[in-house]
């Protein structure tokens, strides 16, 4: 692997455990914080922390948290996004990353360029950590999450050396380039990871056909993962919101219990798959943790 990986490295979880994990049953609970996850905090719970926290729980990964930024929003609008004071959030992501130590950290929405320069310049205090960034750049109603300012310093501070995960609409803004095909698609990947980034995830859920291909590209393969599309029962396509904030989370706790790049984007995908067949699609609400529901979810047993 390449250094700016962090401490990403192959797959080295046992052949048994690894079924198990894919299998969906118990798996070893991983409580030394090796997860750290920047984010907002969406007081409707349906994306932001709040579903990061439980996507963490469905996989056994006991996570650290910094928040970005506070929103006032109802489950269906964003009304304002109110960055952290800056020394407050300096000072206490200094001490997350100094005690914790964490292998790898999972970066959700940051609002503004201050912010995103505290997390770039307090990663050097853990220099081998691995980011993944889930590029959260507008609502699903159009408003900006992030400034200007603060999407140009993503992409030259912590797009390198990182795994993204955007969905279609963010992987055009950040590689700019249309995106109609899977020919496009694969342009738009190579565009990032010649910015500078690890790998790339360039998730399908917002496609306008039938298909949910979610393609990983790294700088020695291209993937496709291939899904289809959930429909209710008028015909419409399902888009939830939280799923990416879930999926990206999934992706991390797979790497942190030791599955490679692969293996760690199917399962995410799989989890993200479960949660929306448990949704409630008349109030657009995505279950927190899926294993109360039904199923039961990668990293817990069914009591």
């Amino acid at each position: 692997m390449e250094k700016n990986a962090g401490d990403l490295k192959k797959s080295t979880v046992k052949k048994n455990t690894e079924k198990n994990i894919l299998r969906g049953t118990l798996i070893p609970p991983r409580m030394k914080r090796e997860l750290l996850i920047a984010s907002g905090v969406d007081p409707s719970g349906a994306a932001g922390l709040a579903v990061d926290i439980a996507t963490a729980h469905d996989f056994n990964v006991d996570p650290a948290i910094f928040v970005t930024a506070f929103t006032i929003q109802s489950g269906r609008s964003i009304h304002r996004v109110e960055p952290r004071e800056a020394s407050h959030a300096k000072a206490e992501l200094k001490y997350l990353l100094g005690e914790f130590r964490p292998r790898i950290m999972k970066i959700g929405m940051i609002p503004d360029e201050n912010t995103v320069k505290i997390v770039s310049s307090s990663l050097q205090i853990v220099p081998r950590i691995t980011k993944i960034v889930d590029p959260i750049l507008c609502s699903s109603s159009g408003k900006a999450l992030i400034s200007t300012k603060g999407f140009n310093a993503l992409l030259s501070t912590l797009l390198p050396g990182a795994i993204l995960t955007p969905n279609l609409v963010e992987a055009e803004i950040i590689s700019r380039q249309k995106i109609l095909s899977d020919k496009d698609r694969e342009a738009a990947a190579q565009r990032i990871l010649n910015m500078g980034a690890f790998a790339v995830i360039i998730k399908g859920g917002h496609d306008s056909t039938d298909r949910a291909d979610d393609l990983l590209a790294s700088r020695n393969d291209f993937i496709w993962i291939r899904g289809k599309a959930r429909r209710s029962a008028n015909g419409r396509r399902v888009q939830l919101r939280g799923t990416g904030c879930r999926f990206s989370t999934a992706f991390a706790c797979s790497l942190i219990h030791g599955l490679d790049l692969e293996k760690s984007a199917r399962l995410a995908k799989r989890f993200v798959r479960d949660a929306l067949t448990k949704s409630d699609l008349e109030s657009q609400v995505l279950p927190h943790f899926i294993q109360r529901h039904g199923r039961q979810a990668p990293g817990r047993r069914r009591k």
